[in-house]
């Protein structure tokens, strides 16, 4: 399909959002609650930081589970429906909590402010990751470290079951718009993600002036795998911890 634009996306975010709060904080996404969430909270546990940043924080599940770790903590999104309920449920979990509708390219500020940055299956869905990856450099501050999720861009397409479709191609970046489901339920609405090669996100980074100290492939276990209607045969999902040189970057490409 042709590609989307920030507003568009999170026009779709919006039709989304109702489900996605009863889903992420019932624990019904068993991805969420028992794959992703932990593995960014053990990614997170060892790091001394004051400010945090959730880029792209939806309904605000995974922004308040941080708010219990670290003093400030701010969630921005671009869907306002999302932020309006993730903002329901702020003043019962700190004063250090707060959540902005915006999107991360028109928030960043000229001066970097955050210790920590997080975008917990993000990147994949945002318009333009060169100008995404950018704004979160201009946030961070020199030192400062930047976590990521996404889906995973080469076992995606095999659980999606699209790998074999003619239009597809590894290499290239794809929007592709599909009903939105999780392992255990089908929505009705429709939600749109980037394909873009693996490569792609790490030279990004790199030109940013990252460097990259951890990366996990998840895969539930045990008890929780058998949660699943299904085994997994591979990792649905990459989580990659970076650092920001420690130097101020203020932008990507741009004068």
């Amino acid at each position: 399909m042709a590609p989307r634009s920030n507003a568009e996306l999170a026009a779709e975010w919006d039709t989304l959002a109702e489900e996605r709060s009863r889903d992420t904080y019932s624990g019904t996404d068993l991805s969420f609650s028992r794959v992703l969430l932990p593995t960014v909270l053990d990614m997170v546990s060892a790091l001394k930081a004051k400010t945090v940043l959730d880029v792209g924080s939806g309904t605000g599940a995974l922004t308040k589970q941080l708010s219990l770790m670290f003093p400030d903590v701010t969630g921005v999104d671009a869907s306002p429906v999302s932020v309006a309920i993730a903002r329901q449920a702020a003043p019962s979990v700190g004063e250090g909590l707060r959540f902005v509708h915006s999107t991360i390219e028109e928030f960043a500020p000229d001066v970097a402010q955050f210790d920590l940055a997080i975008a917990n299956m993000v990147l994949m869905d945002t318009a333009d990751l060169t100008a995404t990856l950018s704004a979160i450099a201009r946030l961070l501050r020199p030192g400062g470290a930047f976590i990521w999720t996404i889906t995973h861009p080469w076992f995606w397409p095999k659980y999606w079951g699209y790998q074999d479709e003619p239009w597809f191609r590894y290499d290239r970046e794809l929007f592709i718009e599909s009903t939105f489901r999780t392992s255990t339920a089908t929505s009705a609405h429709t939600s749109t993600h980037v394909h873009r090669p693996l490569a792609r996100y790490f030279r990004e980074l790199l030109d940013l002036g990252f460097t990259v100290d951890d990366v996990r492939e998840p895969i539930p276990t045990g008890a929780d795998m058998d949660r699943y209607p299904e085994d997994w045969l591979y990792p649905r999902f990459i989580a990659v911890r970076c650092r920001m040189a420690e130097r101020t970057v203020h932008s990507h490409g741009s004068g």
